[in-house]
């Protein structure tokens, strides 16, 4: 025989034998079901057991009855008691400190906002040349640059710029940046 035909033979002698062993025990279930249900007057599910109804529970309860709000007529909530809370405490008394005005800051310098090219000329009368990105300034020892800054002093490599209404502040040195 070929293989095929015998495993077609033993699927088929499994499938027998499991419905007869399956299907007697499903048939004796359904008659001792039906003979039963016969007999109560009730149907019953296969594997499921029903509860009787207790009607002891569903009878009404005596007590007291209190009806709620109604929900279609307005009025206002009953006033709940007012219960008087405990006094406070008595607060300890701080006194009161009146802060002395404090001293507006004294107003600072400028800050200066171009840089220092360098100085050319003769040593008696040597003239520093300023550039603030888009114009060049050239000033000799004591004349104001831009109105606000004031030339104090041209070294070898460097200047000195004080500030005009500011005799209090300190001239601030500048060094060489040019390229």
């Amino acid at each position: 025989m070929s293989r095929q035909r015998v495993l077609v033979l033993i699927l088929a002698a499994m499938v027998v034998y499991f419905g007869w062993s399956r299907g007697r025990a499903l048939i004796e279930t359904a008659s001792a079901l039906s003979g039963s249900a016969a007999s109560s007057g009730r149907r019953s599910v296969v594997g499921a057991d029903v509860d009787q109804l207790r009607t002891a529970v569903l009878s009404r309860k005596t007590g007291v009855f209190r009806p709620g709000r109604d929900l279609f007529r307005f009025r206002a909530a009953p006033a709940k008691p007012r219960v008087n809370p405990p006094p406070p405490a008595p607060k300890p008394q701080v006194e009161k400190v009146v802060p002395t005005p404090a001293k507006p800051p004294a107003p600072q310098p400028p800050r200066i906002d171009f840089t220092y090219m360098g100085s050319f000329g003769p040593a008696g009368s040597r003239i520093a040349v300023f550039t603030d990105s888009e114009t060049i300034y050239n000033a000799m020892v004591g004349e104001v640059i831009k109105d606000v800054f004031l030339l104090a002093n041209i070294g070898f490599e460097s200047v000195d710029i004080a500030f005009v209404g500011f005799p209090d502040a300190e001239a601030q040195r500048l060094a060489v940046s040019g390229s």
